[in-house]
C-alpha cells in the first residue's frame, strides 16, 4: 500500500494544472514561483505588470468576499433537508442555534484571513484550493490556503473532487514535531542531529489525500482509527520517498473552487482568460507610450559629425553655431514626433475590456450614482448588478459545499453543539453491520448579499400580498383576508430572509410561550369586562326598579 501512495503522488505531481501561469505572469507574477517564472519561455513582452488587470482582480476578489462571504455578518445557515411541513419547530430551533455556532467559531479562526487568498487564486488564475483541520492547542478550526501551482487534483465520476497532493516545505525541527523523530528518513535526521541545519534546512514534502478502499464505520464517532477513516492522509518525503505519516480523515479535507468550469476540466478557467490578449496589447502599448514620452521630454537631435560634442542640452546651454551650420538647419529634433490621441484612444478601448471582464463597472456602488434616485430604484440597481455574478456564484456554492460539510461534521465531533432539540435523523445507520453511524449533513443555504439579490422575489412577494391584505382588511373590516396567512411562519421567513440573528429572535416554545401568556391575559380581560358589564346591567335596573313607600 505504501508503494501505491507513492506512485500516485508522483504520477499527480505530474501532470499539468492548466494555463494559469500564462494568464497571471503579467498581472499578479507573484502567484508563479520563482522556479516556474524562470523556466517559462520569453513571450516578447516587456518585463512589467498590467496594473489595470491587478486592480480589477483584487476589486473582484473583494467583491466576492463581501458579497458571498462577509465577516460580521450571517452568511449562510444550515438546515434540514427534510420538507418544510415535516420539519419540527424544536428541529428549525436546533439548527438556527448551530449556525450561529459555525458563524462564531468561523469568526474566532483564520477562516477570513485564508479565504481572501483562496479567492485572489480563484479570480486571478481560476482555482483555488484551501485545506480544513482542527487546532489541537485551542479546539478550533484551522484553515490553510495552498498557493496555487503547489498542489495536482483529481476528480471522482461525479466530477467531484476527491484526490489531492499538495507540494510544501518543512524544516527538519518542523518535521519532528509533526511526524516525531522515529519518523524522519535519512536525511531529515541527518539535518535534525545538526541544531545550525535543525532549523534552516528545508525538505519538501508531499501531502497526499485519496479516497480509500474500506467499508466506512461513518463520520459520527471521533474514536474511529485513523487507518480505517474514508480517505487517507499520507505525508511523503519528496526526495526519498518514504511514507513520513499516514492517517486519515472522516470527510474529504479539501475544498477547491473554480472561478469558471467548463465540461470536463478540473482545474477553473481564469477570470483573465477572455482579455488576455488585450492585456498583453495593453503592456506593449503602455511601453512605446512610456519610450515617446521620454522622447518627448529629452528628444532625439539630428546633426552633422562636427557638431558632436558642441551642442549644450543642458538647461539655459549655450550652442554656438558657424553661418554654414545656420544655413543647413542642423541641429534639430528628429524623430520624435507621436499620435498621443491615437494611442490613448486604444488604451481606453482595452481598458474598457478588461474592465468588463472583471465586472468592475458592475461592481461601482450605488452611492457613486450622482443622480438622486428612490430606495427602490437603488435596491433594484443593487440587485441588477450582483445578478452579473450569478454564474461564477452558483460555481461557487458548488464547490463550497464539502467546506460547510466538514466544518458541520468537525464540529460536532468537538463538542461545539447542543444536544437539546437535536434531530432524530442528524444520523445514518452505515457500515458493513449498519452499526457504524454517519453525521446526515445538512442543507447550506447561503444569506449574503449576491444570493438576496438572487432570491429577493421571494420576500418581496410576501411583503406586497400582507401589504394588500392589510389595505383591503382595512378598506372592507373583513378579517377573512388575513385567514390565508399564518402570523409566526410569515414573520419567520421575513426574518430568515433578512439575515436578523438569532440572538434577537426567541425560540419556538419562547414565542408559544409568550402567545399563552398573551392569551390568558386576553382571557382575564375578557372576564373583567364581562363582571364589570354584569355589574353595570345590575346597577342599571336597581335604578330602573321603583320604590315603594308603605303608608
Amino acid at each position: 500500500m505504501n508503494d501505491s501512495y507513492v506512485r500516485t503522488a508522483e504520477a499527480l505531481m505530474g501532470t499539468q494544472d492548466g494555463r494559469w501561469r500564462h494568464h497571471v505572469r503579467h498581472v499578479m507574477p507573484r502567484l508563479i514561483s520563482a522556479g516556474d517564472l524562470q523556466q517559462m519561455p520569453d513571450d516578447g513582452l516587456p518585463e512589467g505588470v498590467c496594473q489595470r488587470a491587478a486592480t480589477g482582480i483584487l476589486k473582484l476578489a473583494s467583491a466576492h468576499s463581501v458579497m458571498i462571504t462577509p465577516r460580521g455578518i450571517n452568511w449562510f445557515k444550515f438546515k434540514s433537508s427534510k420538507r418544510a411541513e415535516d420539519i419540527s419547530n424544536d428541529e428549525q430551533d436546533w439548527y438556527q442555534r448551530v449556525t450561529q455556532i459555525a458563524q462564531n467559531e468561523l469568526e474566532s479562526s483564520n477562516f477570513y484571513a485564508a479565504c481572501i487568498s483562496l479567492i485572489i487564486d480563484r479570480c486571478a488564475a481560476g482555482t483555488g484550493l484551501m485545506l480544513t483541520e482542527t487546532d489541537d492547542r485551542n479546539k478550533r478550526l484551522l484553515f490553510t490556503h495552498v498557493p496555487i501551482g503547489t498542489y495536482r487534483m483529481s476528480e471522482n465520476k461525479y466530477h467531484e473532487i476527491d484526490t489531492v497532493c499538495r507540494e510544501f516545505t518543512f524544516t527538519a525541527h518542523q518535521a519532528a514535531q509533526a511526524f516525531g523523530e522515529d519518523a524522519l528518513d535519512k536525511d531529515m535526521k541527518a539535518a535534525y542531529d545538526k541544531p545550525e541545519e535543525r532549523y534552516k534546512t528545508e525538505f519538501r514534502i508531499w501531502h497526499l489525500v485519496t479516497p480509500r478502499n474500506v467499508a466506512s464505520r461513518g463520520n459520527g464517532d471521533e474514536l474511529t482509527a485513523p487507518k480505517r477513516m474514508p480517505y487517507a492522509s499520507v505525508y511523503i518525503a519528496r526526495g526519498t520517498k518514504e511514507i513520513l505519516h499516514e492517517g486519515g480523515y472522516q470527510e474529504f479535507p479539501y475544498m477547491a473552487t473554480r472561478f469558471l468550469k467548463y465540461g470536463n476540466q478540473v482545474y477553473g478557467e481564469s477570470a483573465l482568460a477572455p482579455v488576455q490578449r488585450d492585456i498583453e496589447r495593453l503592456i506593449e502599448l503602455e511601453d512605446a507610450m512610456t519610450e515617446a514620452a521620454k522622447a518627448a521630454a529629452f528628444p532625439r537631435v539630428l546633426a552633422t559629425a562636427d557638431m558632436v560634442g558642441q551642442i549644450d542640452m543642458r538647461a539655459g546651454g549655450v550652442t554656438v553655431l558657424s553661418p554654414e551650420a545656420v544655413r543647413s538647419g542642423l541641429p534639430k529634433e528628429w524623430a520624435s514626433s507621436a499620435q498621443f490621441a491615437v494611442s490613448i484612444n486604444q488604451m481606453e478601448m482595452f481598458n474598457a475590456a478588461i474592465d468588463d471582464a472583471l465586472f468592475v463597472n458592475q461592481l461601482q456602488a450605488v452611492s457613486q450614482v450622482t443622480r438622486q434616485m428612490s430606495a427602490t430604484e437603488a435596491q433594484l440597481r443593487e440587485n441588477e448588478k450582483l445578478m452579473t455574478f450569478s454564474q461564477t456564484f452558483t460555481q461557487f456554492t458548488a464547490d463550497f459545499r464539502p467546506l460547510m460539510e466538514r466544518v458541520f461534521c468537525l464540529l460536532y465531533r468537538m463538542g461545539k453543539y447542543p444536544t437539546v432539540g437535536q434531530p432524530r435523523d442528524l444520523f445514518e445507520a452505515t457500515g458493513p453491520d449498519g452499526k457504524g453511524l454517519k453525521i446526515a449533513a445538512p442543507e447550506v443555504k447561503y444569506l449574503g448579499r449576491l444570493s438576496k439579490a438572487l432570491e429577493s422575489a421571494r420576500a418581496q412577494g410576501l411583503m406586497e400580498s400582507l401589504t394588500y391584505a392589510l389595505e383591503m382588511f382595512s378598506a372592507t373590516q373583513d378579517p377573512a383576508w388575513m385567514d390565508y396567512f399564518k402570523p409566526y411562519h410569515c414573520m419567520r421567513f421575513i426574518t430568515d430572509e433578512s439575515n436578523v440573528d438569532t440572538d434577537c429572535l426567541r425560540t419556538t416554545a419562547e414565542a408559544e410561550n409568550q402567545q399563552t401568556k398573551r392569551e390568558r391575559i386576553a382571557q382575564q380581560q375578557m372576564k373583567l369586562q364581562l363582571l364589570q358589564q354584569q355589574a353595570d346591567i345590575a346597577a342599571t335596573q336597581a335604578k330602573a326598579t321603583p320604590t315603594i313607600q308603605r303608608p
